[in-house]
């Protein structure tokens, strides 16, 4: 009985740990990601703004969704076609 015991605290520990780590995983890495974003992002728009230069904030696209947007532009097609 005590094996059965022991196999089920070890059992129990192994799912609050992979618990502990999927909302981790899920729910704070992206907000941390998002508020070194938006500080980035003041960062740059301060900077454009003291210097009186443009530097464009960081992109976060997949390549997949540039490569969709680039088939599907109009001027990409209208020039394709020609």
């Amino acid at each position: 009985m005590t094996d059965t015991v022991s196999i089920l605290i070890w059992l129990l520990v192994a799912l609050l740990i992979a618990s502990a780590w999927l909302a981790l995983e899920r729910i704070l890495v992206p907000s941390v990601r998002w508020v070194f974003r938006r500080k980035v992002n003041q960062a740059i728009g301060e900077m454009n703004r003291r210097l009186r230069i443009q530097v464009r904030p960081f992109k976060l696209n997949r390549r997949q969704v540039l490569i969709d947007r680039l088939i599907y532009d109009p001027e990409v097609l209208e020039t394709a076609q020609r």
